[in-house]
């Protein structure tokens, strides 16, 4: 699950999948890292899945770290287990077979997939945008090439009238 990408004395980078999975565990384990004695900087990326731990070497070893951030990510997933499941206690409905939990629908939404009348793709609002912004270029070099050609014909009639 967690695997040491990278490591120099007194630096080590971590790969971590469920960091990209769900980035809203990144700040906690930055606290509970931070707090060890030796470690003096620690940085997630989300994006990446990726955590980079700056420590002092005599101190602190990276399959040390390893652990404890295994030990602290089990801390975590356990305690969300068990809210999720007296939020569901709570609210007493059955979750359906197959549905996707709540997470991943609005991780999921605007981003494409097929879609299930027609099987064409739904394009992602990046794609939305770029899009846009290549019509908006095209436009715009039409525009300037037409006036610039029109310049030139007008500079070639005056030069012939004159």
């Amino acid at each position: 699950m967690i695997e040491i990408r990278h490591h120099v004395p007194g630096r080590v980078r971590l790969k971590i999948p469920l960091l990209a999975e769900t980035p809203n565990i990144g700040p906690e384990l930055t606290r509970d890292l931070e707090s060890l004695q030796g470690v003096q900087q620690v940085r997630a990326n989300p994006a990446c899945g990726s955590l980079v731990v700056n420590f002092q070497p005599g101190r602190v070893d990276p399959p040390l770290l390893q652990a404890r951030v295994q030990g602290i990510l089990t801390r975590q997933l356990a305690v969300r287990e068990q809210h999720l499941g007296k939020v569901k206690a709570k609210s007493g409905a059955k979750a359906k077979a197959g549905a996707e939990p709540k997470w991943k629908r609005l991780w999921l939404k605007g981003r494409s997939r097929m879609s299930r009348q027609d099987g064409r793709r739904t394009p992602m609002p990046v794609c939305k945008l770029n899009a846009r912004m290549v019509r908006w270029m095209f436009r715009s070099s039409l525009r300037y090439w037409w006036h610039d050609l029109l310049a030139v014909g007008h500079r070639r009639q005056r030069a012939e009238s004159a």
